[in-house]
């Protein structure tokens, strides 16, 4: 990832990074990190986006500091040392990570012809559930939440307490990041479309043994008040995801 993320950083578009993006897109639900996935590593060379989140967020020296932790520590202590500097975890900053991949808030956002894979549409108030085969480690599903206009409970149930719930509303600047714990109440009214992203926080350092964690989610009607927006990133190479992406 670190290689194809340097072409970028060199070359600007003269790059060939930006082709592997659709691999990584199509398989969110993969454990972060993942040696085994259908495209033969390809997954891997299409995860170089964290590392522009790593230098948009915490300064563009913080590639060169996660490579002198790999030199110091294990697996993913690496990761979490050069993180602990601004007070985040992996689970925090890797659902950040899938979130803006969600908004494709990249500068070279436009070369990708991708968007990330759409898992299902919610309707209305129910018990929805996955199309494929769940969630792996560190990975995430997206749905578009499309019920009636107005305030809804969504919440996680049958995953064995693992995995956590975003809300992200689309208006016409921004993504708002709404985060639902194992349940939390969203208010479509403000927004032209809303997504649901379940995503797993579990993670170790066996990378060839990810395991698909199972959820349901559960959707009522709800007039409680909706959870707050943690953090936005902009619209503007964000594109609708349609069934079949």
């Amino acid at each position: 990832a670190t290689a194809t993320w340097m072409e970028t950083a060199v070359a600007g578009k003269d790059q060939d990074a930006t082709g592997y993006v659709a691999d990584a897109f199509a398989y969110p639900e993969l454990c972060f990190g993942t040696v085994n996935d259908p495209n033969k590593r390809a997954v891997q060379y299409g995860e170089w986006p964290f590392l522009q989140l790593l230098a948009d967020e915490l300064g563009l020296e913080a590639v060169r500091v996660y490579w002198e932790n790999v030199a110091l520590y294990d697996g993913w202590e690496s990761l979490e040392q050069t993180l602990a500097a601004s007070g985040q975890t992996v689970p925090e900053f890797v659902a950040r990570y899938r979130i803006k991949n969600l908004a494709r808030d990249y500068s070279l956002a436009p070369l990708f012809d991708a968007t990330v894979w759409l898992e299902e549409t919610i309707t209305g108030i129910g018990r929805w559930t996955f199309t494929g085969e769940g969630i792996q480690e560190l990975g995430a599903n997206y749905f578009r939440f499309n019920p009636r206009s107005g305030g809804y409970y969504a919440g996680i149930i049958n995953d064995n307490g693992l995995l956590e719930l975003w809300a992200i509303g689309v208006s016409a600047d921004t993504l708002d990041a709404i985060p639902l714990g194992r349940g939390g109440v969203v208010d479509t009214t403000p927004y032209s479309s809303v997504y649901l992203m379940v995503f797993n926080p579990a993670y170790d350092d066996d990378m060839t043994d990810c395991v698909y964690q199972s959820y349901e989610i559960d959707v009522e009607q709800s007039k409680s008040p909706a959870s707050a927006v943690l953090f936005q990133f902009p619209a503007t190479h964000f594109e609708a995801l349609h069934e079949g992406n």
